[in-house]
C-alpha cells in the first residue's frame, strides 16, 4: 500500500509541475501585458518610461530566468503582487478561497447526496420502469442546460414568484450562519444540478452491474427483500466507481464556481480570476489557476488512494 501511495504521489508531483509550466508559458503567449493598459488609459508615456516600468516588473528578462524566478517564490509560499493594485496575491486570494470551496463543498453535497446516488439507486431499482425512464430524462435535461442559466433562471424564478432574492453582500457562516445559507443556496443548487446528471448515470450503471453477478442471485433466492440487496450487497460493491465519479464531480463543480460566482457576484477565487484576465494582471491569473488546479490533483491523488483502500485489488493490480 506505501508503495502505491508513493507513487500516486510522485505522479502528481510531476503532473503539478506540468501545470505550473504550462500555465506560465499560457500566461506568455497572450499578446500585451499590464503596461499596454496603463500606455492606452494614460498620456505622456514615452519608450524610456514603458522601458523602465517593464524593468520594474521584471519583464524585460528572459522567459526562463522569470520562470525560475517566479517559481522560487512560489515554492516559498509568495506569489508576487497584484500588478494592478500592487497588493499580495496571497492576500487577494486567502479570503476568497473560502468562498469557493464553501460552494464546492455544498454543491457537491446536494450533487451526491441529494440528488445523485438516491436518483441513482431509483432508475436502477426499478429498471425499465417509468421511475427509471423519469430520472434518465432529468439527467440527460441537467446535463444539456448550462450553469449560467440554471443560475438565472434560479434567480428569476424566487424572485418573480416567490418574491426572494439571495442577498448582495456575502456574510462568513461564522458570522450569521442563516444569512450564509440564504446566499450560498441558489448557487449550490444550481451547481449541484448540473454536477448531478454523471453522477446519476454512473451509480445506475454501477449498481445494475452488480446486481447482475451471481451472489446477488444467491442473496435473492435465499429470501432478502430487493432493498436489503440494494443496500446490503450491490452498493458497497459498486462504490468504486461511485467515488471516482464523485470526486471527478467535485473537481468539475470547483471549475463551475467560475462562472457561477460571476452570476451570484460571490467574492470568490472565480470571479477574482475573470476580473483578473480582464485587467490582464497576470500574477493574479497564475495564482487562481494554479489554486484551482494543484487542488484537483491533489483531489485525483486522494481519491485513487481512498478506492484502492476500499479495494485492495486496485492496488496490486495498479503496483
Amino acid at each position: 500500500m506505501s508503495y502505491y501511495v508513493i507513487k500516486r504521489t510522485l505522479y502528481g508531483l510531476v503532473t503539478a509541475f506540468g501545470l505550473v509550466l504550462l500555465v506560465f508559458g499560457l500566461m506568455k503567449l497572450i499578446p500585451g501585458s499590464v503596461v499596454n493598459q496603463l500606455v492606452d488609459q494614460s498620456a505622456g508615456f514615452d519608450q524610456k518610461k514603458l522601458a523602465e516600468i517593464e524593468a520594474f516588473l521584471g519583464l524585460d528578462r528572459p522567459w526562463y530566468v522569470q520562470f525560475g524566478t517566479w517559481f522560487r517564490d512560489f515554492l516559498m509560499g509568495d506569489m508576487g503582487y497584484s500588478w494592478r493594485s500592487r497588493i499580495a496575491v496571497s492576500q487577494l486570494l486567502g479570503p476568497r478561497l473560502f468562498v469557493t470551496l464553501e460552494l464546492a463543498g455544498l454543491a457537491t453535497l446536494i450533487s451526491v447526496i441529494f440528488i445523485g446516488i438516491p436518483n441513482g439507486l431509483l432508475a436502477a431499482n426499478y429498471k425499465s420502469k417509468w421511475q427509471d425512464t423519469a430520472v434518465r430524462v432529468f439527467s440527460l435535461a441537467a446535463l444539456s442546460v448550462p450553469v449560467f442559466w440554471m443560475g438565472s433562471m434560479l434567480i428569476l424564478i424566487f424572485s418573480v414568484y416567490f418574491n426572494w432574492s439571495p442577498p448582495l453582500t456575502w456574510v462568513s457562516p461564522t458570522d450569521d450562519l442563516w444569512a450564509n445559507i440564504s446566499m450560498m443556496a441558489l448557487p449550490a443548487i444550481a451547481l449541484g444540478l448540473a454536477g448531478a446528471a454523471p453522477l446519476v448515470r454512473m451509480t445506475r450503471n454501477s449498481v445494475l452491474e452488480v446486481k447482475g453477478q451471481n451472489y446477488i442471485r444467491t442473496a435473492r433466492s435465499i429470501g432478502n427483500s430487493e432493498i436489503k440487496i440494494l443496500f446490503n450487497h450491490a452498493l458497497p460493491n459498486a462504490s468504486i466507481p461511485i467515488i471516482t465519479s464523485a470526486g471527478l464531480q467535485f473537481g468539475f463543480l470547483l471549475g463551475g464556481v467560475v462562472v457561477i460566482e460571476e452570476v451570484f457576484a460571490l467574492p470568490g477565487v472565480g470571479r477574482l480570476l475573470l476580473q483578473a484576465i480582464s485587467q490582464r494582471d497576470f500574477p493574479v491569473v497564475q495564482a487562481c489557476i494554479l489554486t484551482i488546479g494543484l487542488f484537483l490533483i491533489f483531489l485525483n491523488i486522494f481519491v485513487d488512494i481512498l478506492y484502492a483502500y476500499l479495494d485492495p485489488r486496485i492496488r496490486f493490480i495498479k503496483e
